[in-house]
């Protein structure tokens, strides 16, 4: 998705109360200068009441449009009430006759043993080739950006869908002024990045683990989670079992590119039997961040670590070069207590996200083994001193 150009947004409206939230992302995809074209669907049997609120949908949208920017944008908005016998079906055939860029849609965060998103999105999806924005709100309007991916989503088969998360975080953020977070998960592979995604902020913060144990650890409920997702039943339901409970009461926008990649069975026929994660309660306890900052530039050690020893106990600091990356590279180790691994991850990363030093760096977090803190066994007097005895 390119932002900037004459974005054309298709917005299905399934649940009239989805309407102001749905719209809003919309313009802000769509681009001042873009198009929104809702749309609404009836049974071609349906009757005068049902036609009527299809209508009256449509006319909420239009107001929601005129309260969100008035006079001041070159929007261009389209309403229609198609007649199909599945929503799905309707969708299809819009995107068929318009020039449609991307799909916005709304999810009310379940499915259910036989589907991912939900009959409607699954069908549309399997259908679909143009890339698709599934919306689930959470409980505070988003005042921050987190655009999570895998090391998988940097090579060639995944790279598609991290250009349309990027684009669509891109345009939230002009919109907007929400700052935005890259957050890298999996291996410790770090090829480089799409342009989209390259060019949103000033530094990587990778951590090694699952995306949704990542991401659990930086959201709160004003926070919106961007994640591409592959178009595959695995990938979906990994989107909506795991990393819809890691993100709780924040947003989560799920960015699918299908692309044009030939027929496929509509995902509503498949078997999607995958259970969610048992969410569990971790105690506080101590936790050991070590921390690998690689930057282009010299790293300024004491002003890193100073600012590290208001997150926790910093140890073990170190500079070296890799034998095949001859950029300088800062090792630290931060003990954080009285807290959860995640609450671990998240007061460092809140640190470094913040050092104007570490501009172009990327930083990456592992979850190490706490060293045991010293302790005072006894105070023997020993002249003005004393003599300590130490655990």
């Amino acid at each position: 998705m390119v932002v900037g150009a004459r974005t054309c947004v298709l917005l299905p409206i399934v649940a009239p109360g989805s309407v102001d939230g749905l719209v809003a992302l919309a313009l802000d995809v769509a681009g001042p200068d873009g198009t929104v074209r809702a749309l609404t669907a009836v049974p071609e049997q349906a009757g005068r009441d049902r036609r009527r609120e299809a209508r009256a949908t449509l006319r909420r949208v239009e107001q929601a449009v005129a309260e969100r920017v008035g006079d001041r944008s070159g929007i261009e908005l389209d309403t229609e009430v198609l007649e199909a016998d599945h929503p799905a079906l309707a969708i299809h055939d819009a995107t068929s006759r318009h020039d449609v860029d991307v799909v916005v849609m709304g999810w009310r965060g379940s499915g259910s043993a036989t589907s991912s998103f939900g009959a409607i999105i699954d069908e549309v999806v399997g259908r679909s080739r143009v890339p698709l924005l599934m919306l689930r709100a959470g409980t505070r309007p988003p005042t921050s950006l987190v655009v999570a991916f895998d090391t998988d989503q940097l090579h060639p088969a995944g790279r598609r869908g991290l250009v349309l998360a990027g684009g669509a975080a891109a345009a939230l953020r002009e919109a907007n002024g929400w700052p935005v977070t890259l957050l890298q998960t999996g291996a410790d592979d770090l090829p480089d990045l799409p342009v989209e995604i390259a060019t949103l902020t000033d530094r990587i913060h990778h951590d090694p683990r699952r995306r949704h144990d990542a991401v659990e650890a930086v959201v709160d409920p004003s926070t919106m989670v961007v994640a591409p997702v592959a178009p595959t039943v695995a990938g979906l339901r990994a989107a909506t079992t795991r990393l819809n409970w890691a993100t709780g009461d924040a947003s989560l926008l799920v960015a699918i590119d299908v692309g044009p990649i030939g027929p496929r069975e509509p995902l509503s026929r498949l078997t999607l039997d995958l259970p969610a994660p048992v969410p569990t309660t971790e105690p506080p306890g101590r936790h050991g961040v070590g921390l690998t900052i690689v930057s282009d530039e010299p790293l300024p050690r004491r002003r890193v670590v100073d600012a590290l020893a208001v997150a926790g106990e910093v140890g073990s600091v170190r500079t070296w070069w890799s034998g095949r990356d001859d950029r300088p590279h800062l090792s630290v180790m931060v003990t954080v207590t009285d807290c959860t691994e995640s609450d671990a991850v998240a007061s460092v990363m809140a640190v470094t996200d913040s050092l104007p030093e570490l501009v172009g760096a990327r930083v990456r977090y592992d979850l190490v083994d706490a060293p045991s803190p010293l302790r005072v066994r006894e105070l023997r007097p020993m002249g003005p001193l004393g003599e300590l005895d130490w655990e």
